[in-house]
């Protein structure tokens, strides 16, 4: 993956980050606030394991990119969780699923492409 894809994949998930901040996790209601603090830590954790594969090399760098995919998953889930919801914005959480996807299109990618980079070696 070239450094401006990884920029655009660094980009896509902050604003991800501020995105459900802002416009789900503030409208979680206090009875499932287990569910917004389960969100919001795997959020952090995503962005988390971005700047891990980002500095790290080899399999590291392949393990944190599959850990940023099963993040994405436990975020889609949780989002899922949270279409029952009436506090949400259905519009909101619609666009946070949209983000959500293209980011993992994007990590996927980016693994697909790394895992080519490594068979050449």
């Amino acid at each position: 993956m070239h450094q401006s894809s990884i920029f655009h994949l660094e980009t896509a998930i902050k604003d991800f980050d501020k995105y459900i901040i802002m416009y789900i996790s503030s409208n979680i209601p206090k009875v499932r606030r287990n569910l917004k603090i389960h969100l919001e830590d795997e959020c952090y954790n995503l962005v988390r394991y971005l700047y891990e594969a980002i500095y790290t090399k080899g399999n590291i760098r392949a393990k944190n990119i599959t850990e940023m995919l099963v993040i994405c998953s436990l975020i889609d889930h949780f989002l899922e969780q949270l279409k029952e919801d009436k506090n949400i914005n259905k519009k909101k959480l619609e666009n946070s699923i949209f983000k959500l996807t293209e980011i993992k299109n994007m990590t996927r990618g980016w693994k697909e492409s790394h895992e080519q980079k490594e068979k050449k070696c």
